[in-house]
């Protein structure tokens, strides 16, 4: 593989900045979240590379062979140079029409007259991009659990379980045992109160003379 196209493909598959390759447009990749297909069926996430017009701000694949490098501009401009002779090149020997390209590891940029460049990019690169399979995953249905049978002592209907009924609880007599002892105890006390006022105080003479 050729120097340059392996740093291009280098470029792609990290997902670096788009490269703009002279007279041709930009190179880049991008990302398309998963989906969701009739039949309850999956389409992934996929990494595409591809083929769009150069704009302001995009890297020029010399300059990202230079940076790879560490040589001058002018030696990766020739690099460059050479290596979109050979495209051009072994685009014509594999039977492209004129002005296509075939980028070794990378794809095929078709020359249309009417559509302009097309890209179509190298199964090997599509895979590394996508570890994932490239069909569409099955998404299995929730598994249903069966509805519990009537229990005994319950009714039989959904929802919540009314709990069993239970029977009001009779009256204990040892609680009216224990009133009627307050009651009186109660009495006995305000008889001591009253005796203790009328021995030791007038409060009571006007009624009960000593």
């Amino acid at each position: 593989m050729h120097t340059v196209s392996a740093i291009l493909r280098r470029a792609l598959l990290q997902h670096r900045s788009p490269v703009a390759v002279e007279e041709i447009g930009t190179l880049h990749t991008v990302r398309s979240g998963a989906r969701f297909l009739s039949g309850q069926r999956l389409d992934p996430p996929r990494r595409m590379p591809e083929l769009v017009a150069s704009e302001a701000g995009d890297l020029p694949l010399a300059g990202l062979v230079a940076a790879e490098l560490s040589v001058d501009a002018s030696i990766a401009e020739e690099m460059c140079r050479e290596w979109l002779e050979g495209t051009y090149a072994q685009a014509a020997v594999n039977g492209l029409p004129a002005g296509s390209l075939f980028l070794e590891g990378i794809g095929t940029i078709q020359a249309d007259p009417e559509r302009g460049f097309e890209f179509f990019a190298d199964p090997e690169l599509l895979e590394m991009l996508n570890p994932l399979p490239a069909e569409p995953l099955v998404v299995p249905s929730p598994a249903r659990r069966p509805m519990p049978g009537p229990q005994p002592g319950y009714p039989a209907y959904g929802g919540r379980r009314r709990p069993p009924r239970r029977r009001p609880k009779g009256k204990n007599p040892h609680n009216y045992t224990l009133s009627v002892f307050a009651v009186l105890v109660v009495l006995a006390a305000l008889g001591y109160l009253c005796y203790y006022l009328w021995a030791h105080t007038d409060l009571f003479s006007a009624f009960l003379p000593r």
